[in-house]
């Protein structure tokens, strides 16, 4: 089961959550580079991560080669993702990727770089700084889960044909390095949480 977590960063610092003893030595040393101010972020997203996993201890947190984070001695995998006053947090028992985006112009004048003429023509339908939102946030959550890195996104091919909405909820399904994934999306009010995970997964959203 994948299960993805998300909130407003200061809401998550205000919260009883939030406790400096249990910060992890990785989070420590972050904060030691960058400060306590533009290291909120990483401070919200490890909270989500200690309240997925019901985590009492300290965790465990080391990197691999490309500089993805994992749990030490830990039979479940997540991803943490922030943006603006937004971060998310997926966990899951085999890979994941996750990616929290906010409806802008920005990303929608970008997202035409690596749309086909398929997933333009769906944004030209809809709303189209949401549904850029959404789609970018549908391969950057493909990348993270792939862990190949940004230069990775244009590889990512969005099935279009699978996709579904209902409500809130979207799903569609994407291929990156030949290996075919699932993207499940939470898209309300302009903001997109989605998360990508091996075809057999199902996905619970909960906002803290």
């Amino acid at each position: 089961m994948l299960k993805v977590l998300f909130g407003k960063v200061e809401e998550i610092l205000n919260s009883p959550f939030n406790d400096r003893a249990m910060y992890s030595d990785r989070l420590k040393s972050i904060l030691e580079k960058c400060g306590a101010v533009q290291g909120y972020c990483h401070v919200a997203g490890e909270t989500l991560l200690r309240v997925a996993l019901q985590q009492q201890d300290r965790l465990n947190i080391a990197e691999d080669v490309n500089g993805k984070p994992y749990l030490v001695d830990e039979n479940v995998f997540f991803n943490l993702s922030d943006y603006g006053h937004w971060v998310a947090c997926a966990l899951c028992d085999g890979d994941v990727g996750v990616d929290v985006m906010v409806a802008n112009v920005k990303v929608a004048s970008v997202i035409s770089r690596y749309a086909t003429e398929r997933e333009m023509q769906w944004i030209d339908e809809g709303d189209k700084q949401l549904r850029s939102a959404f789609l970018w946030s549908v391969r950057e959550s493909a990348v993270k889960y792939s862990g190949l890195g940004i230069r990775a996104m244009s590889s990512v091919s969005v099935l279009m044909e699978t996709l579904t909405v209902q409500g809130e909820n979207y799903q569609v399904e994407v291929e990156i390095g030949g290996v075919k994934l699932r993207c499940f999306g939470f898209v309300s009010e302009g903001l997109c949480v989605v998360a990508t995970a091996d075809l057999s997964q199902r996905a619970l959203f909960f906002r803290l």
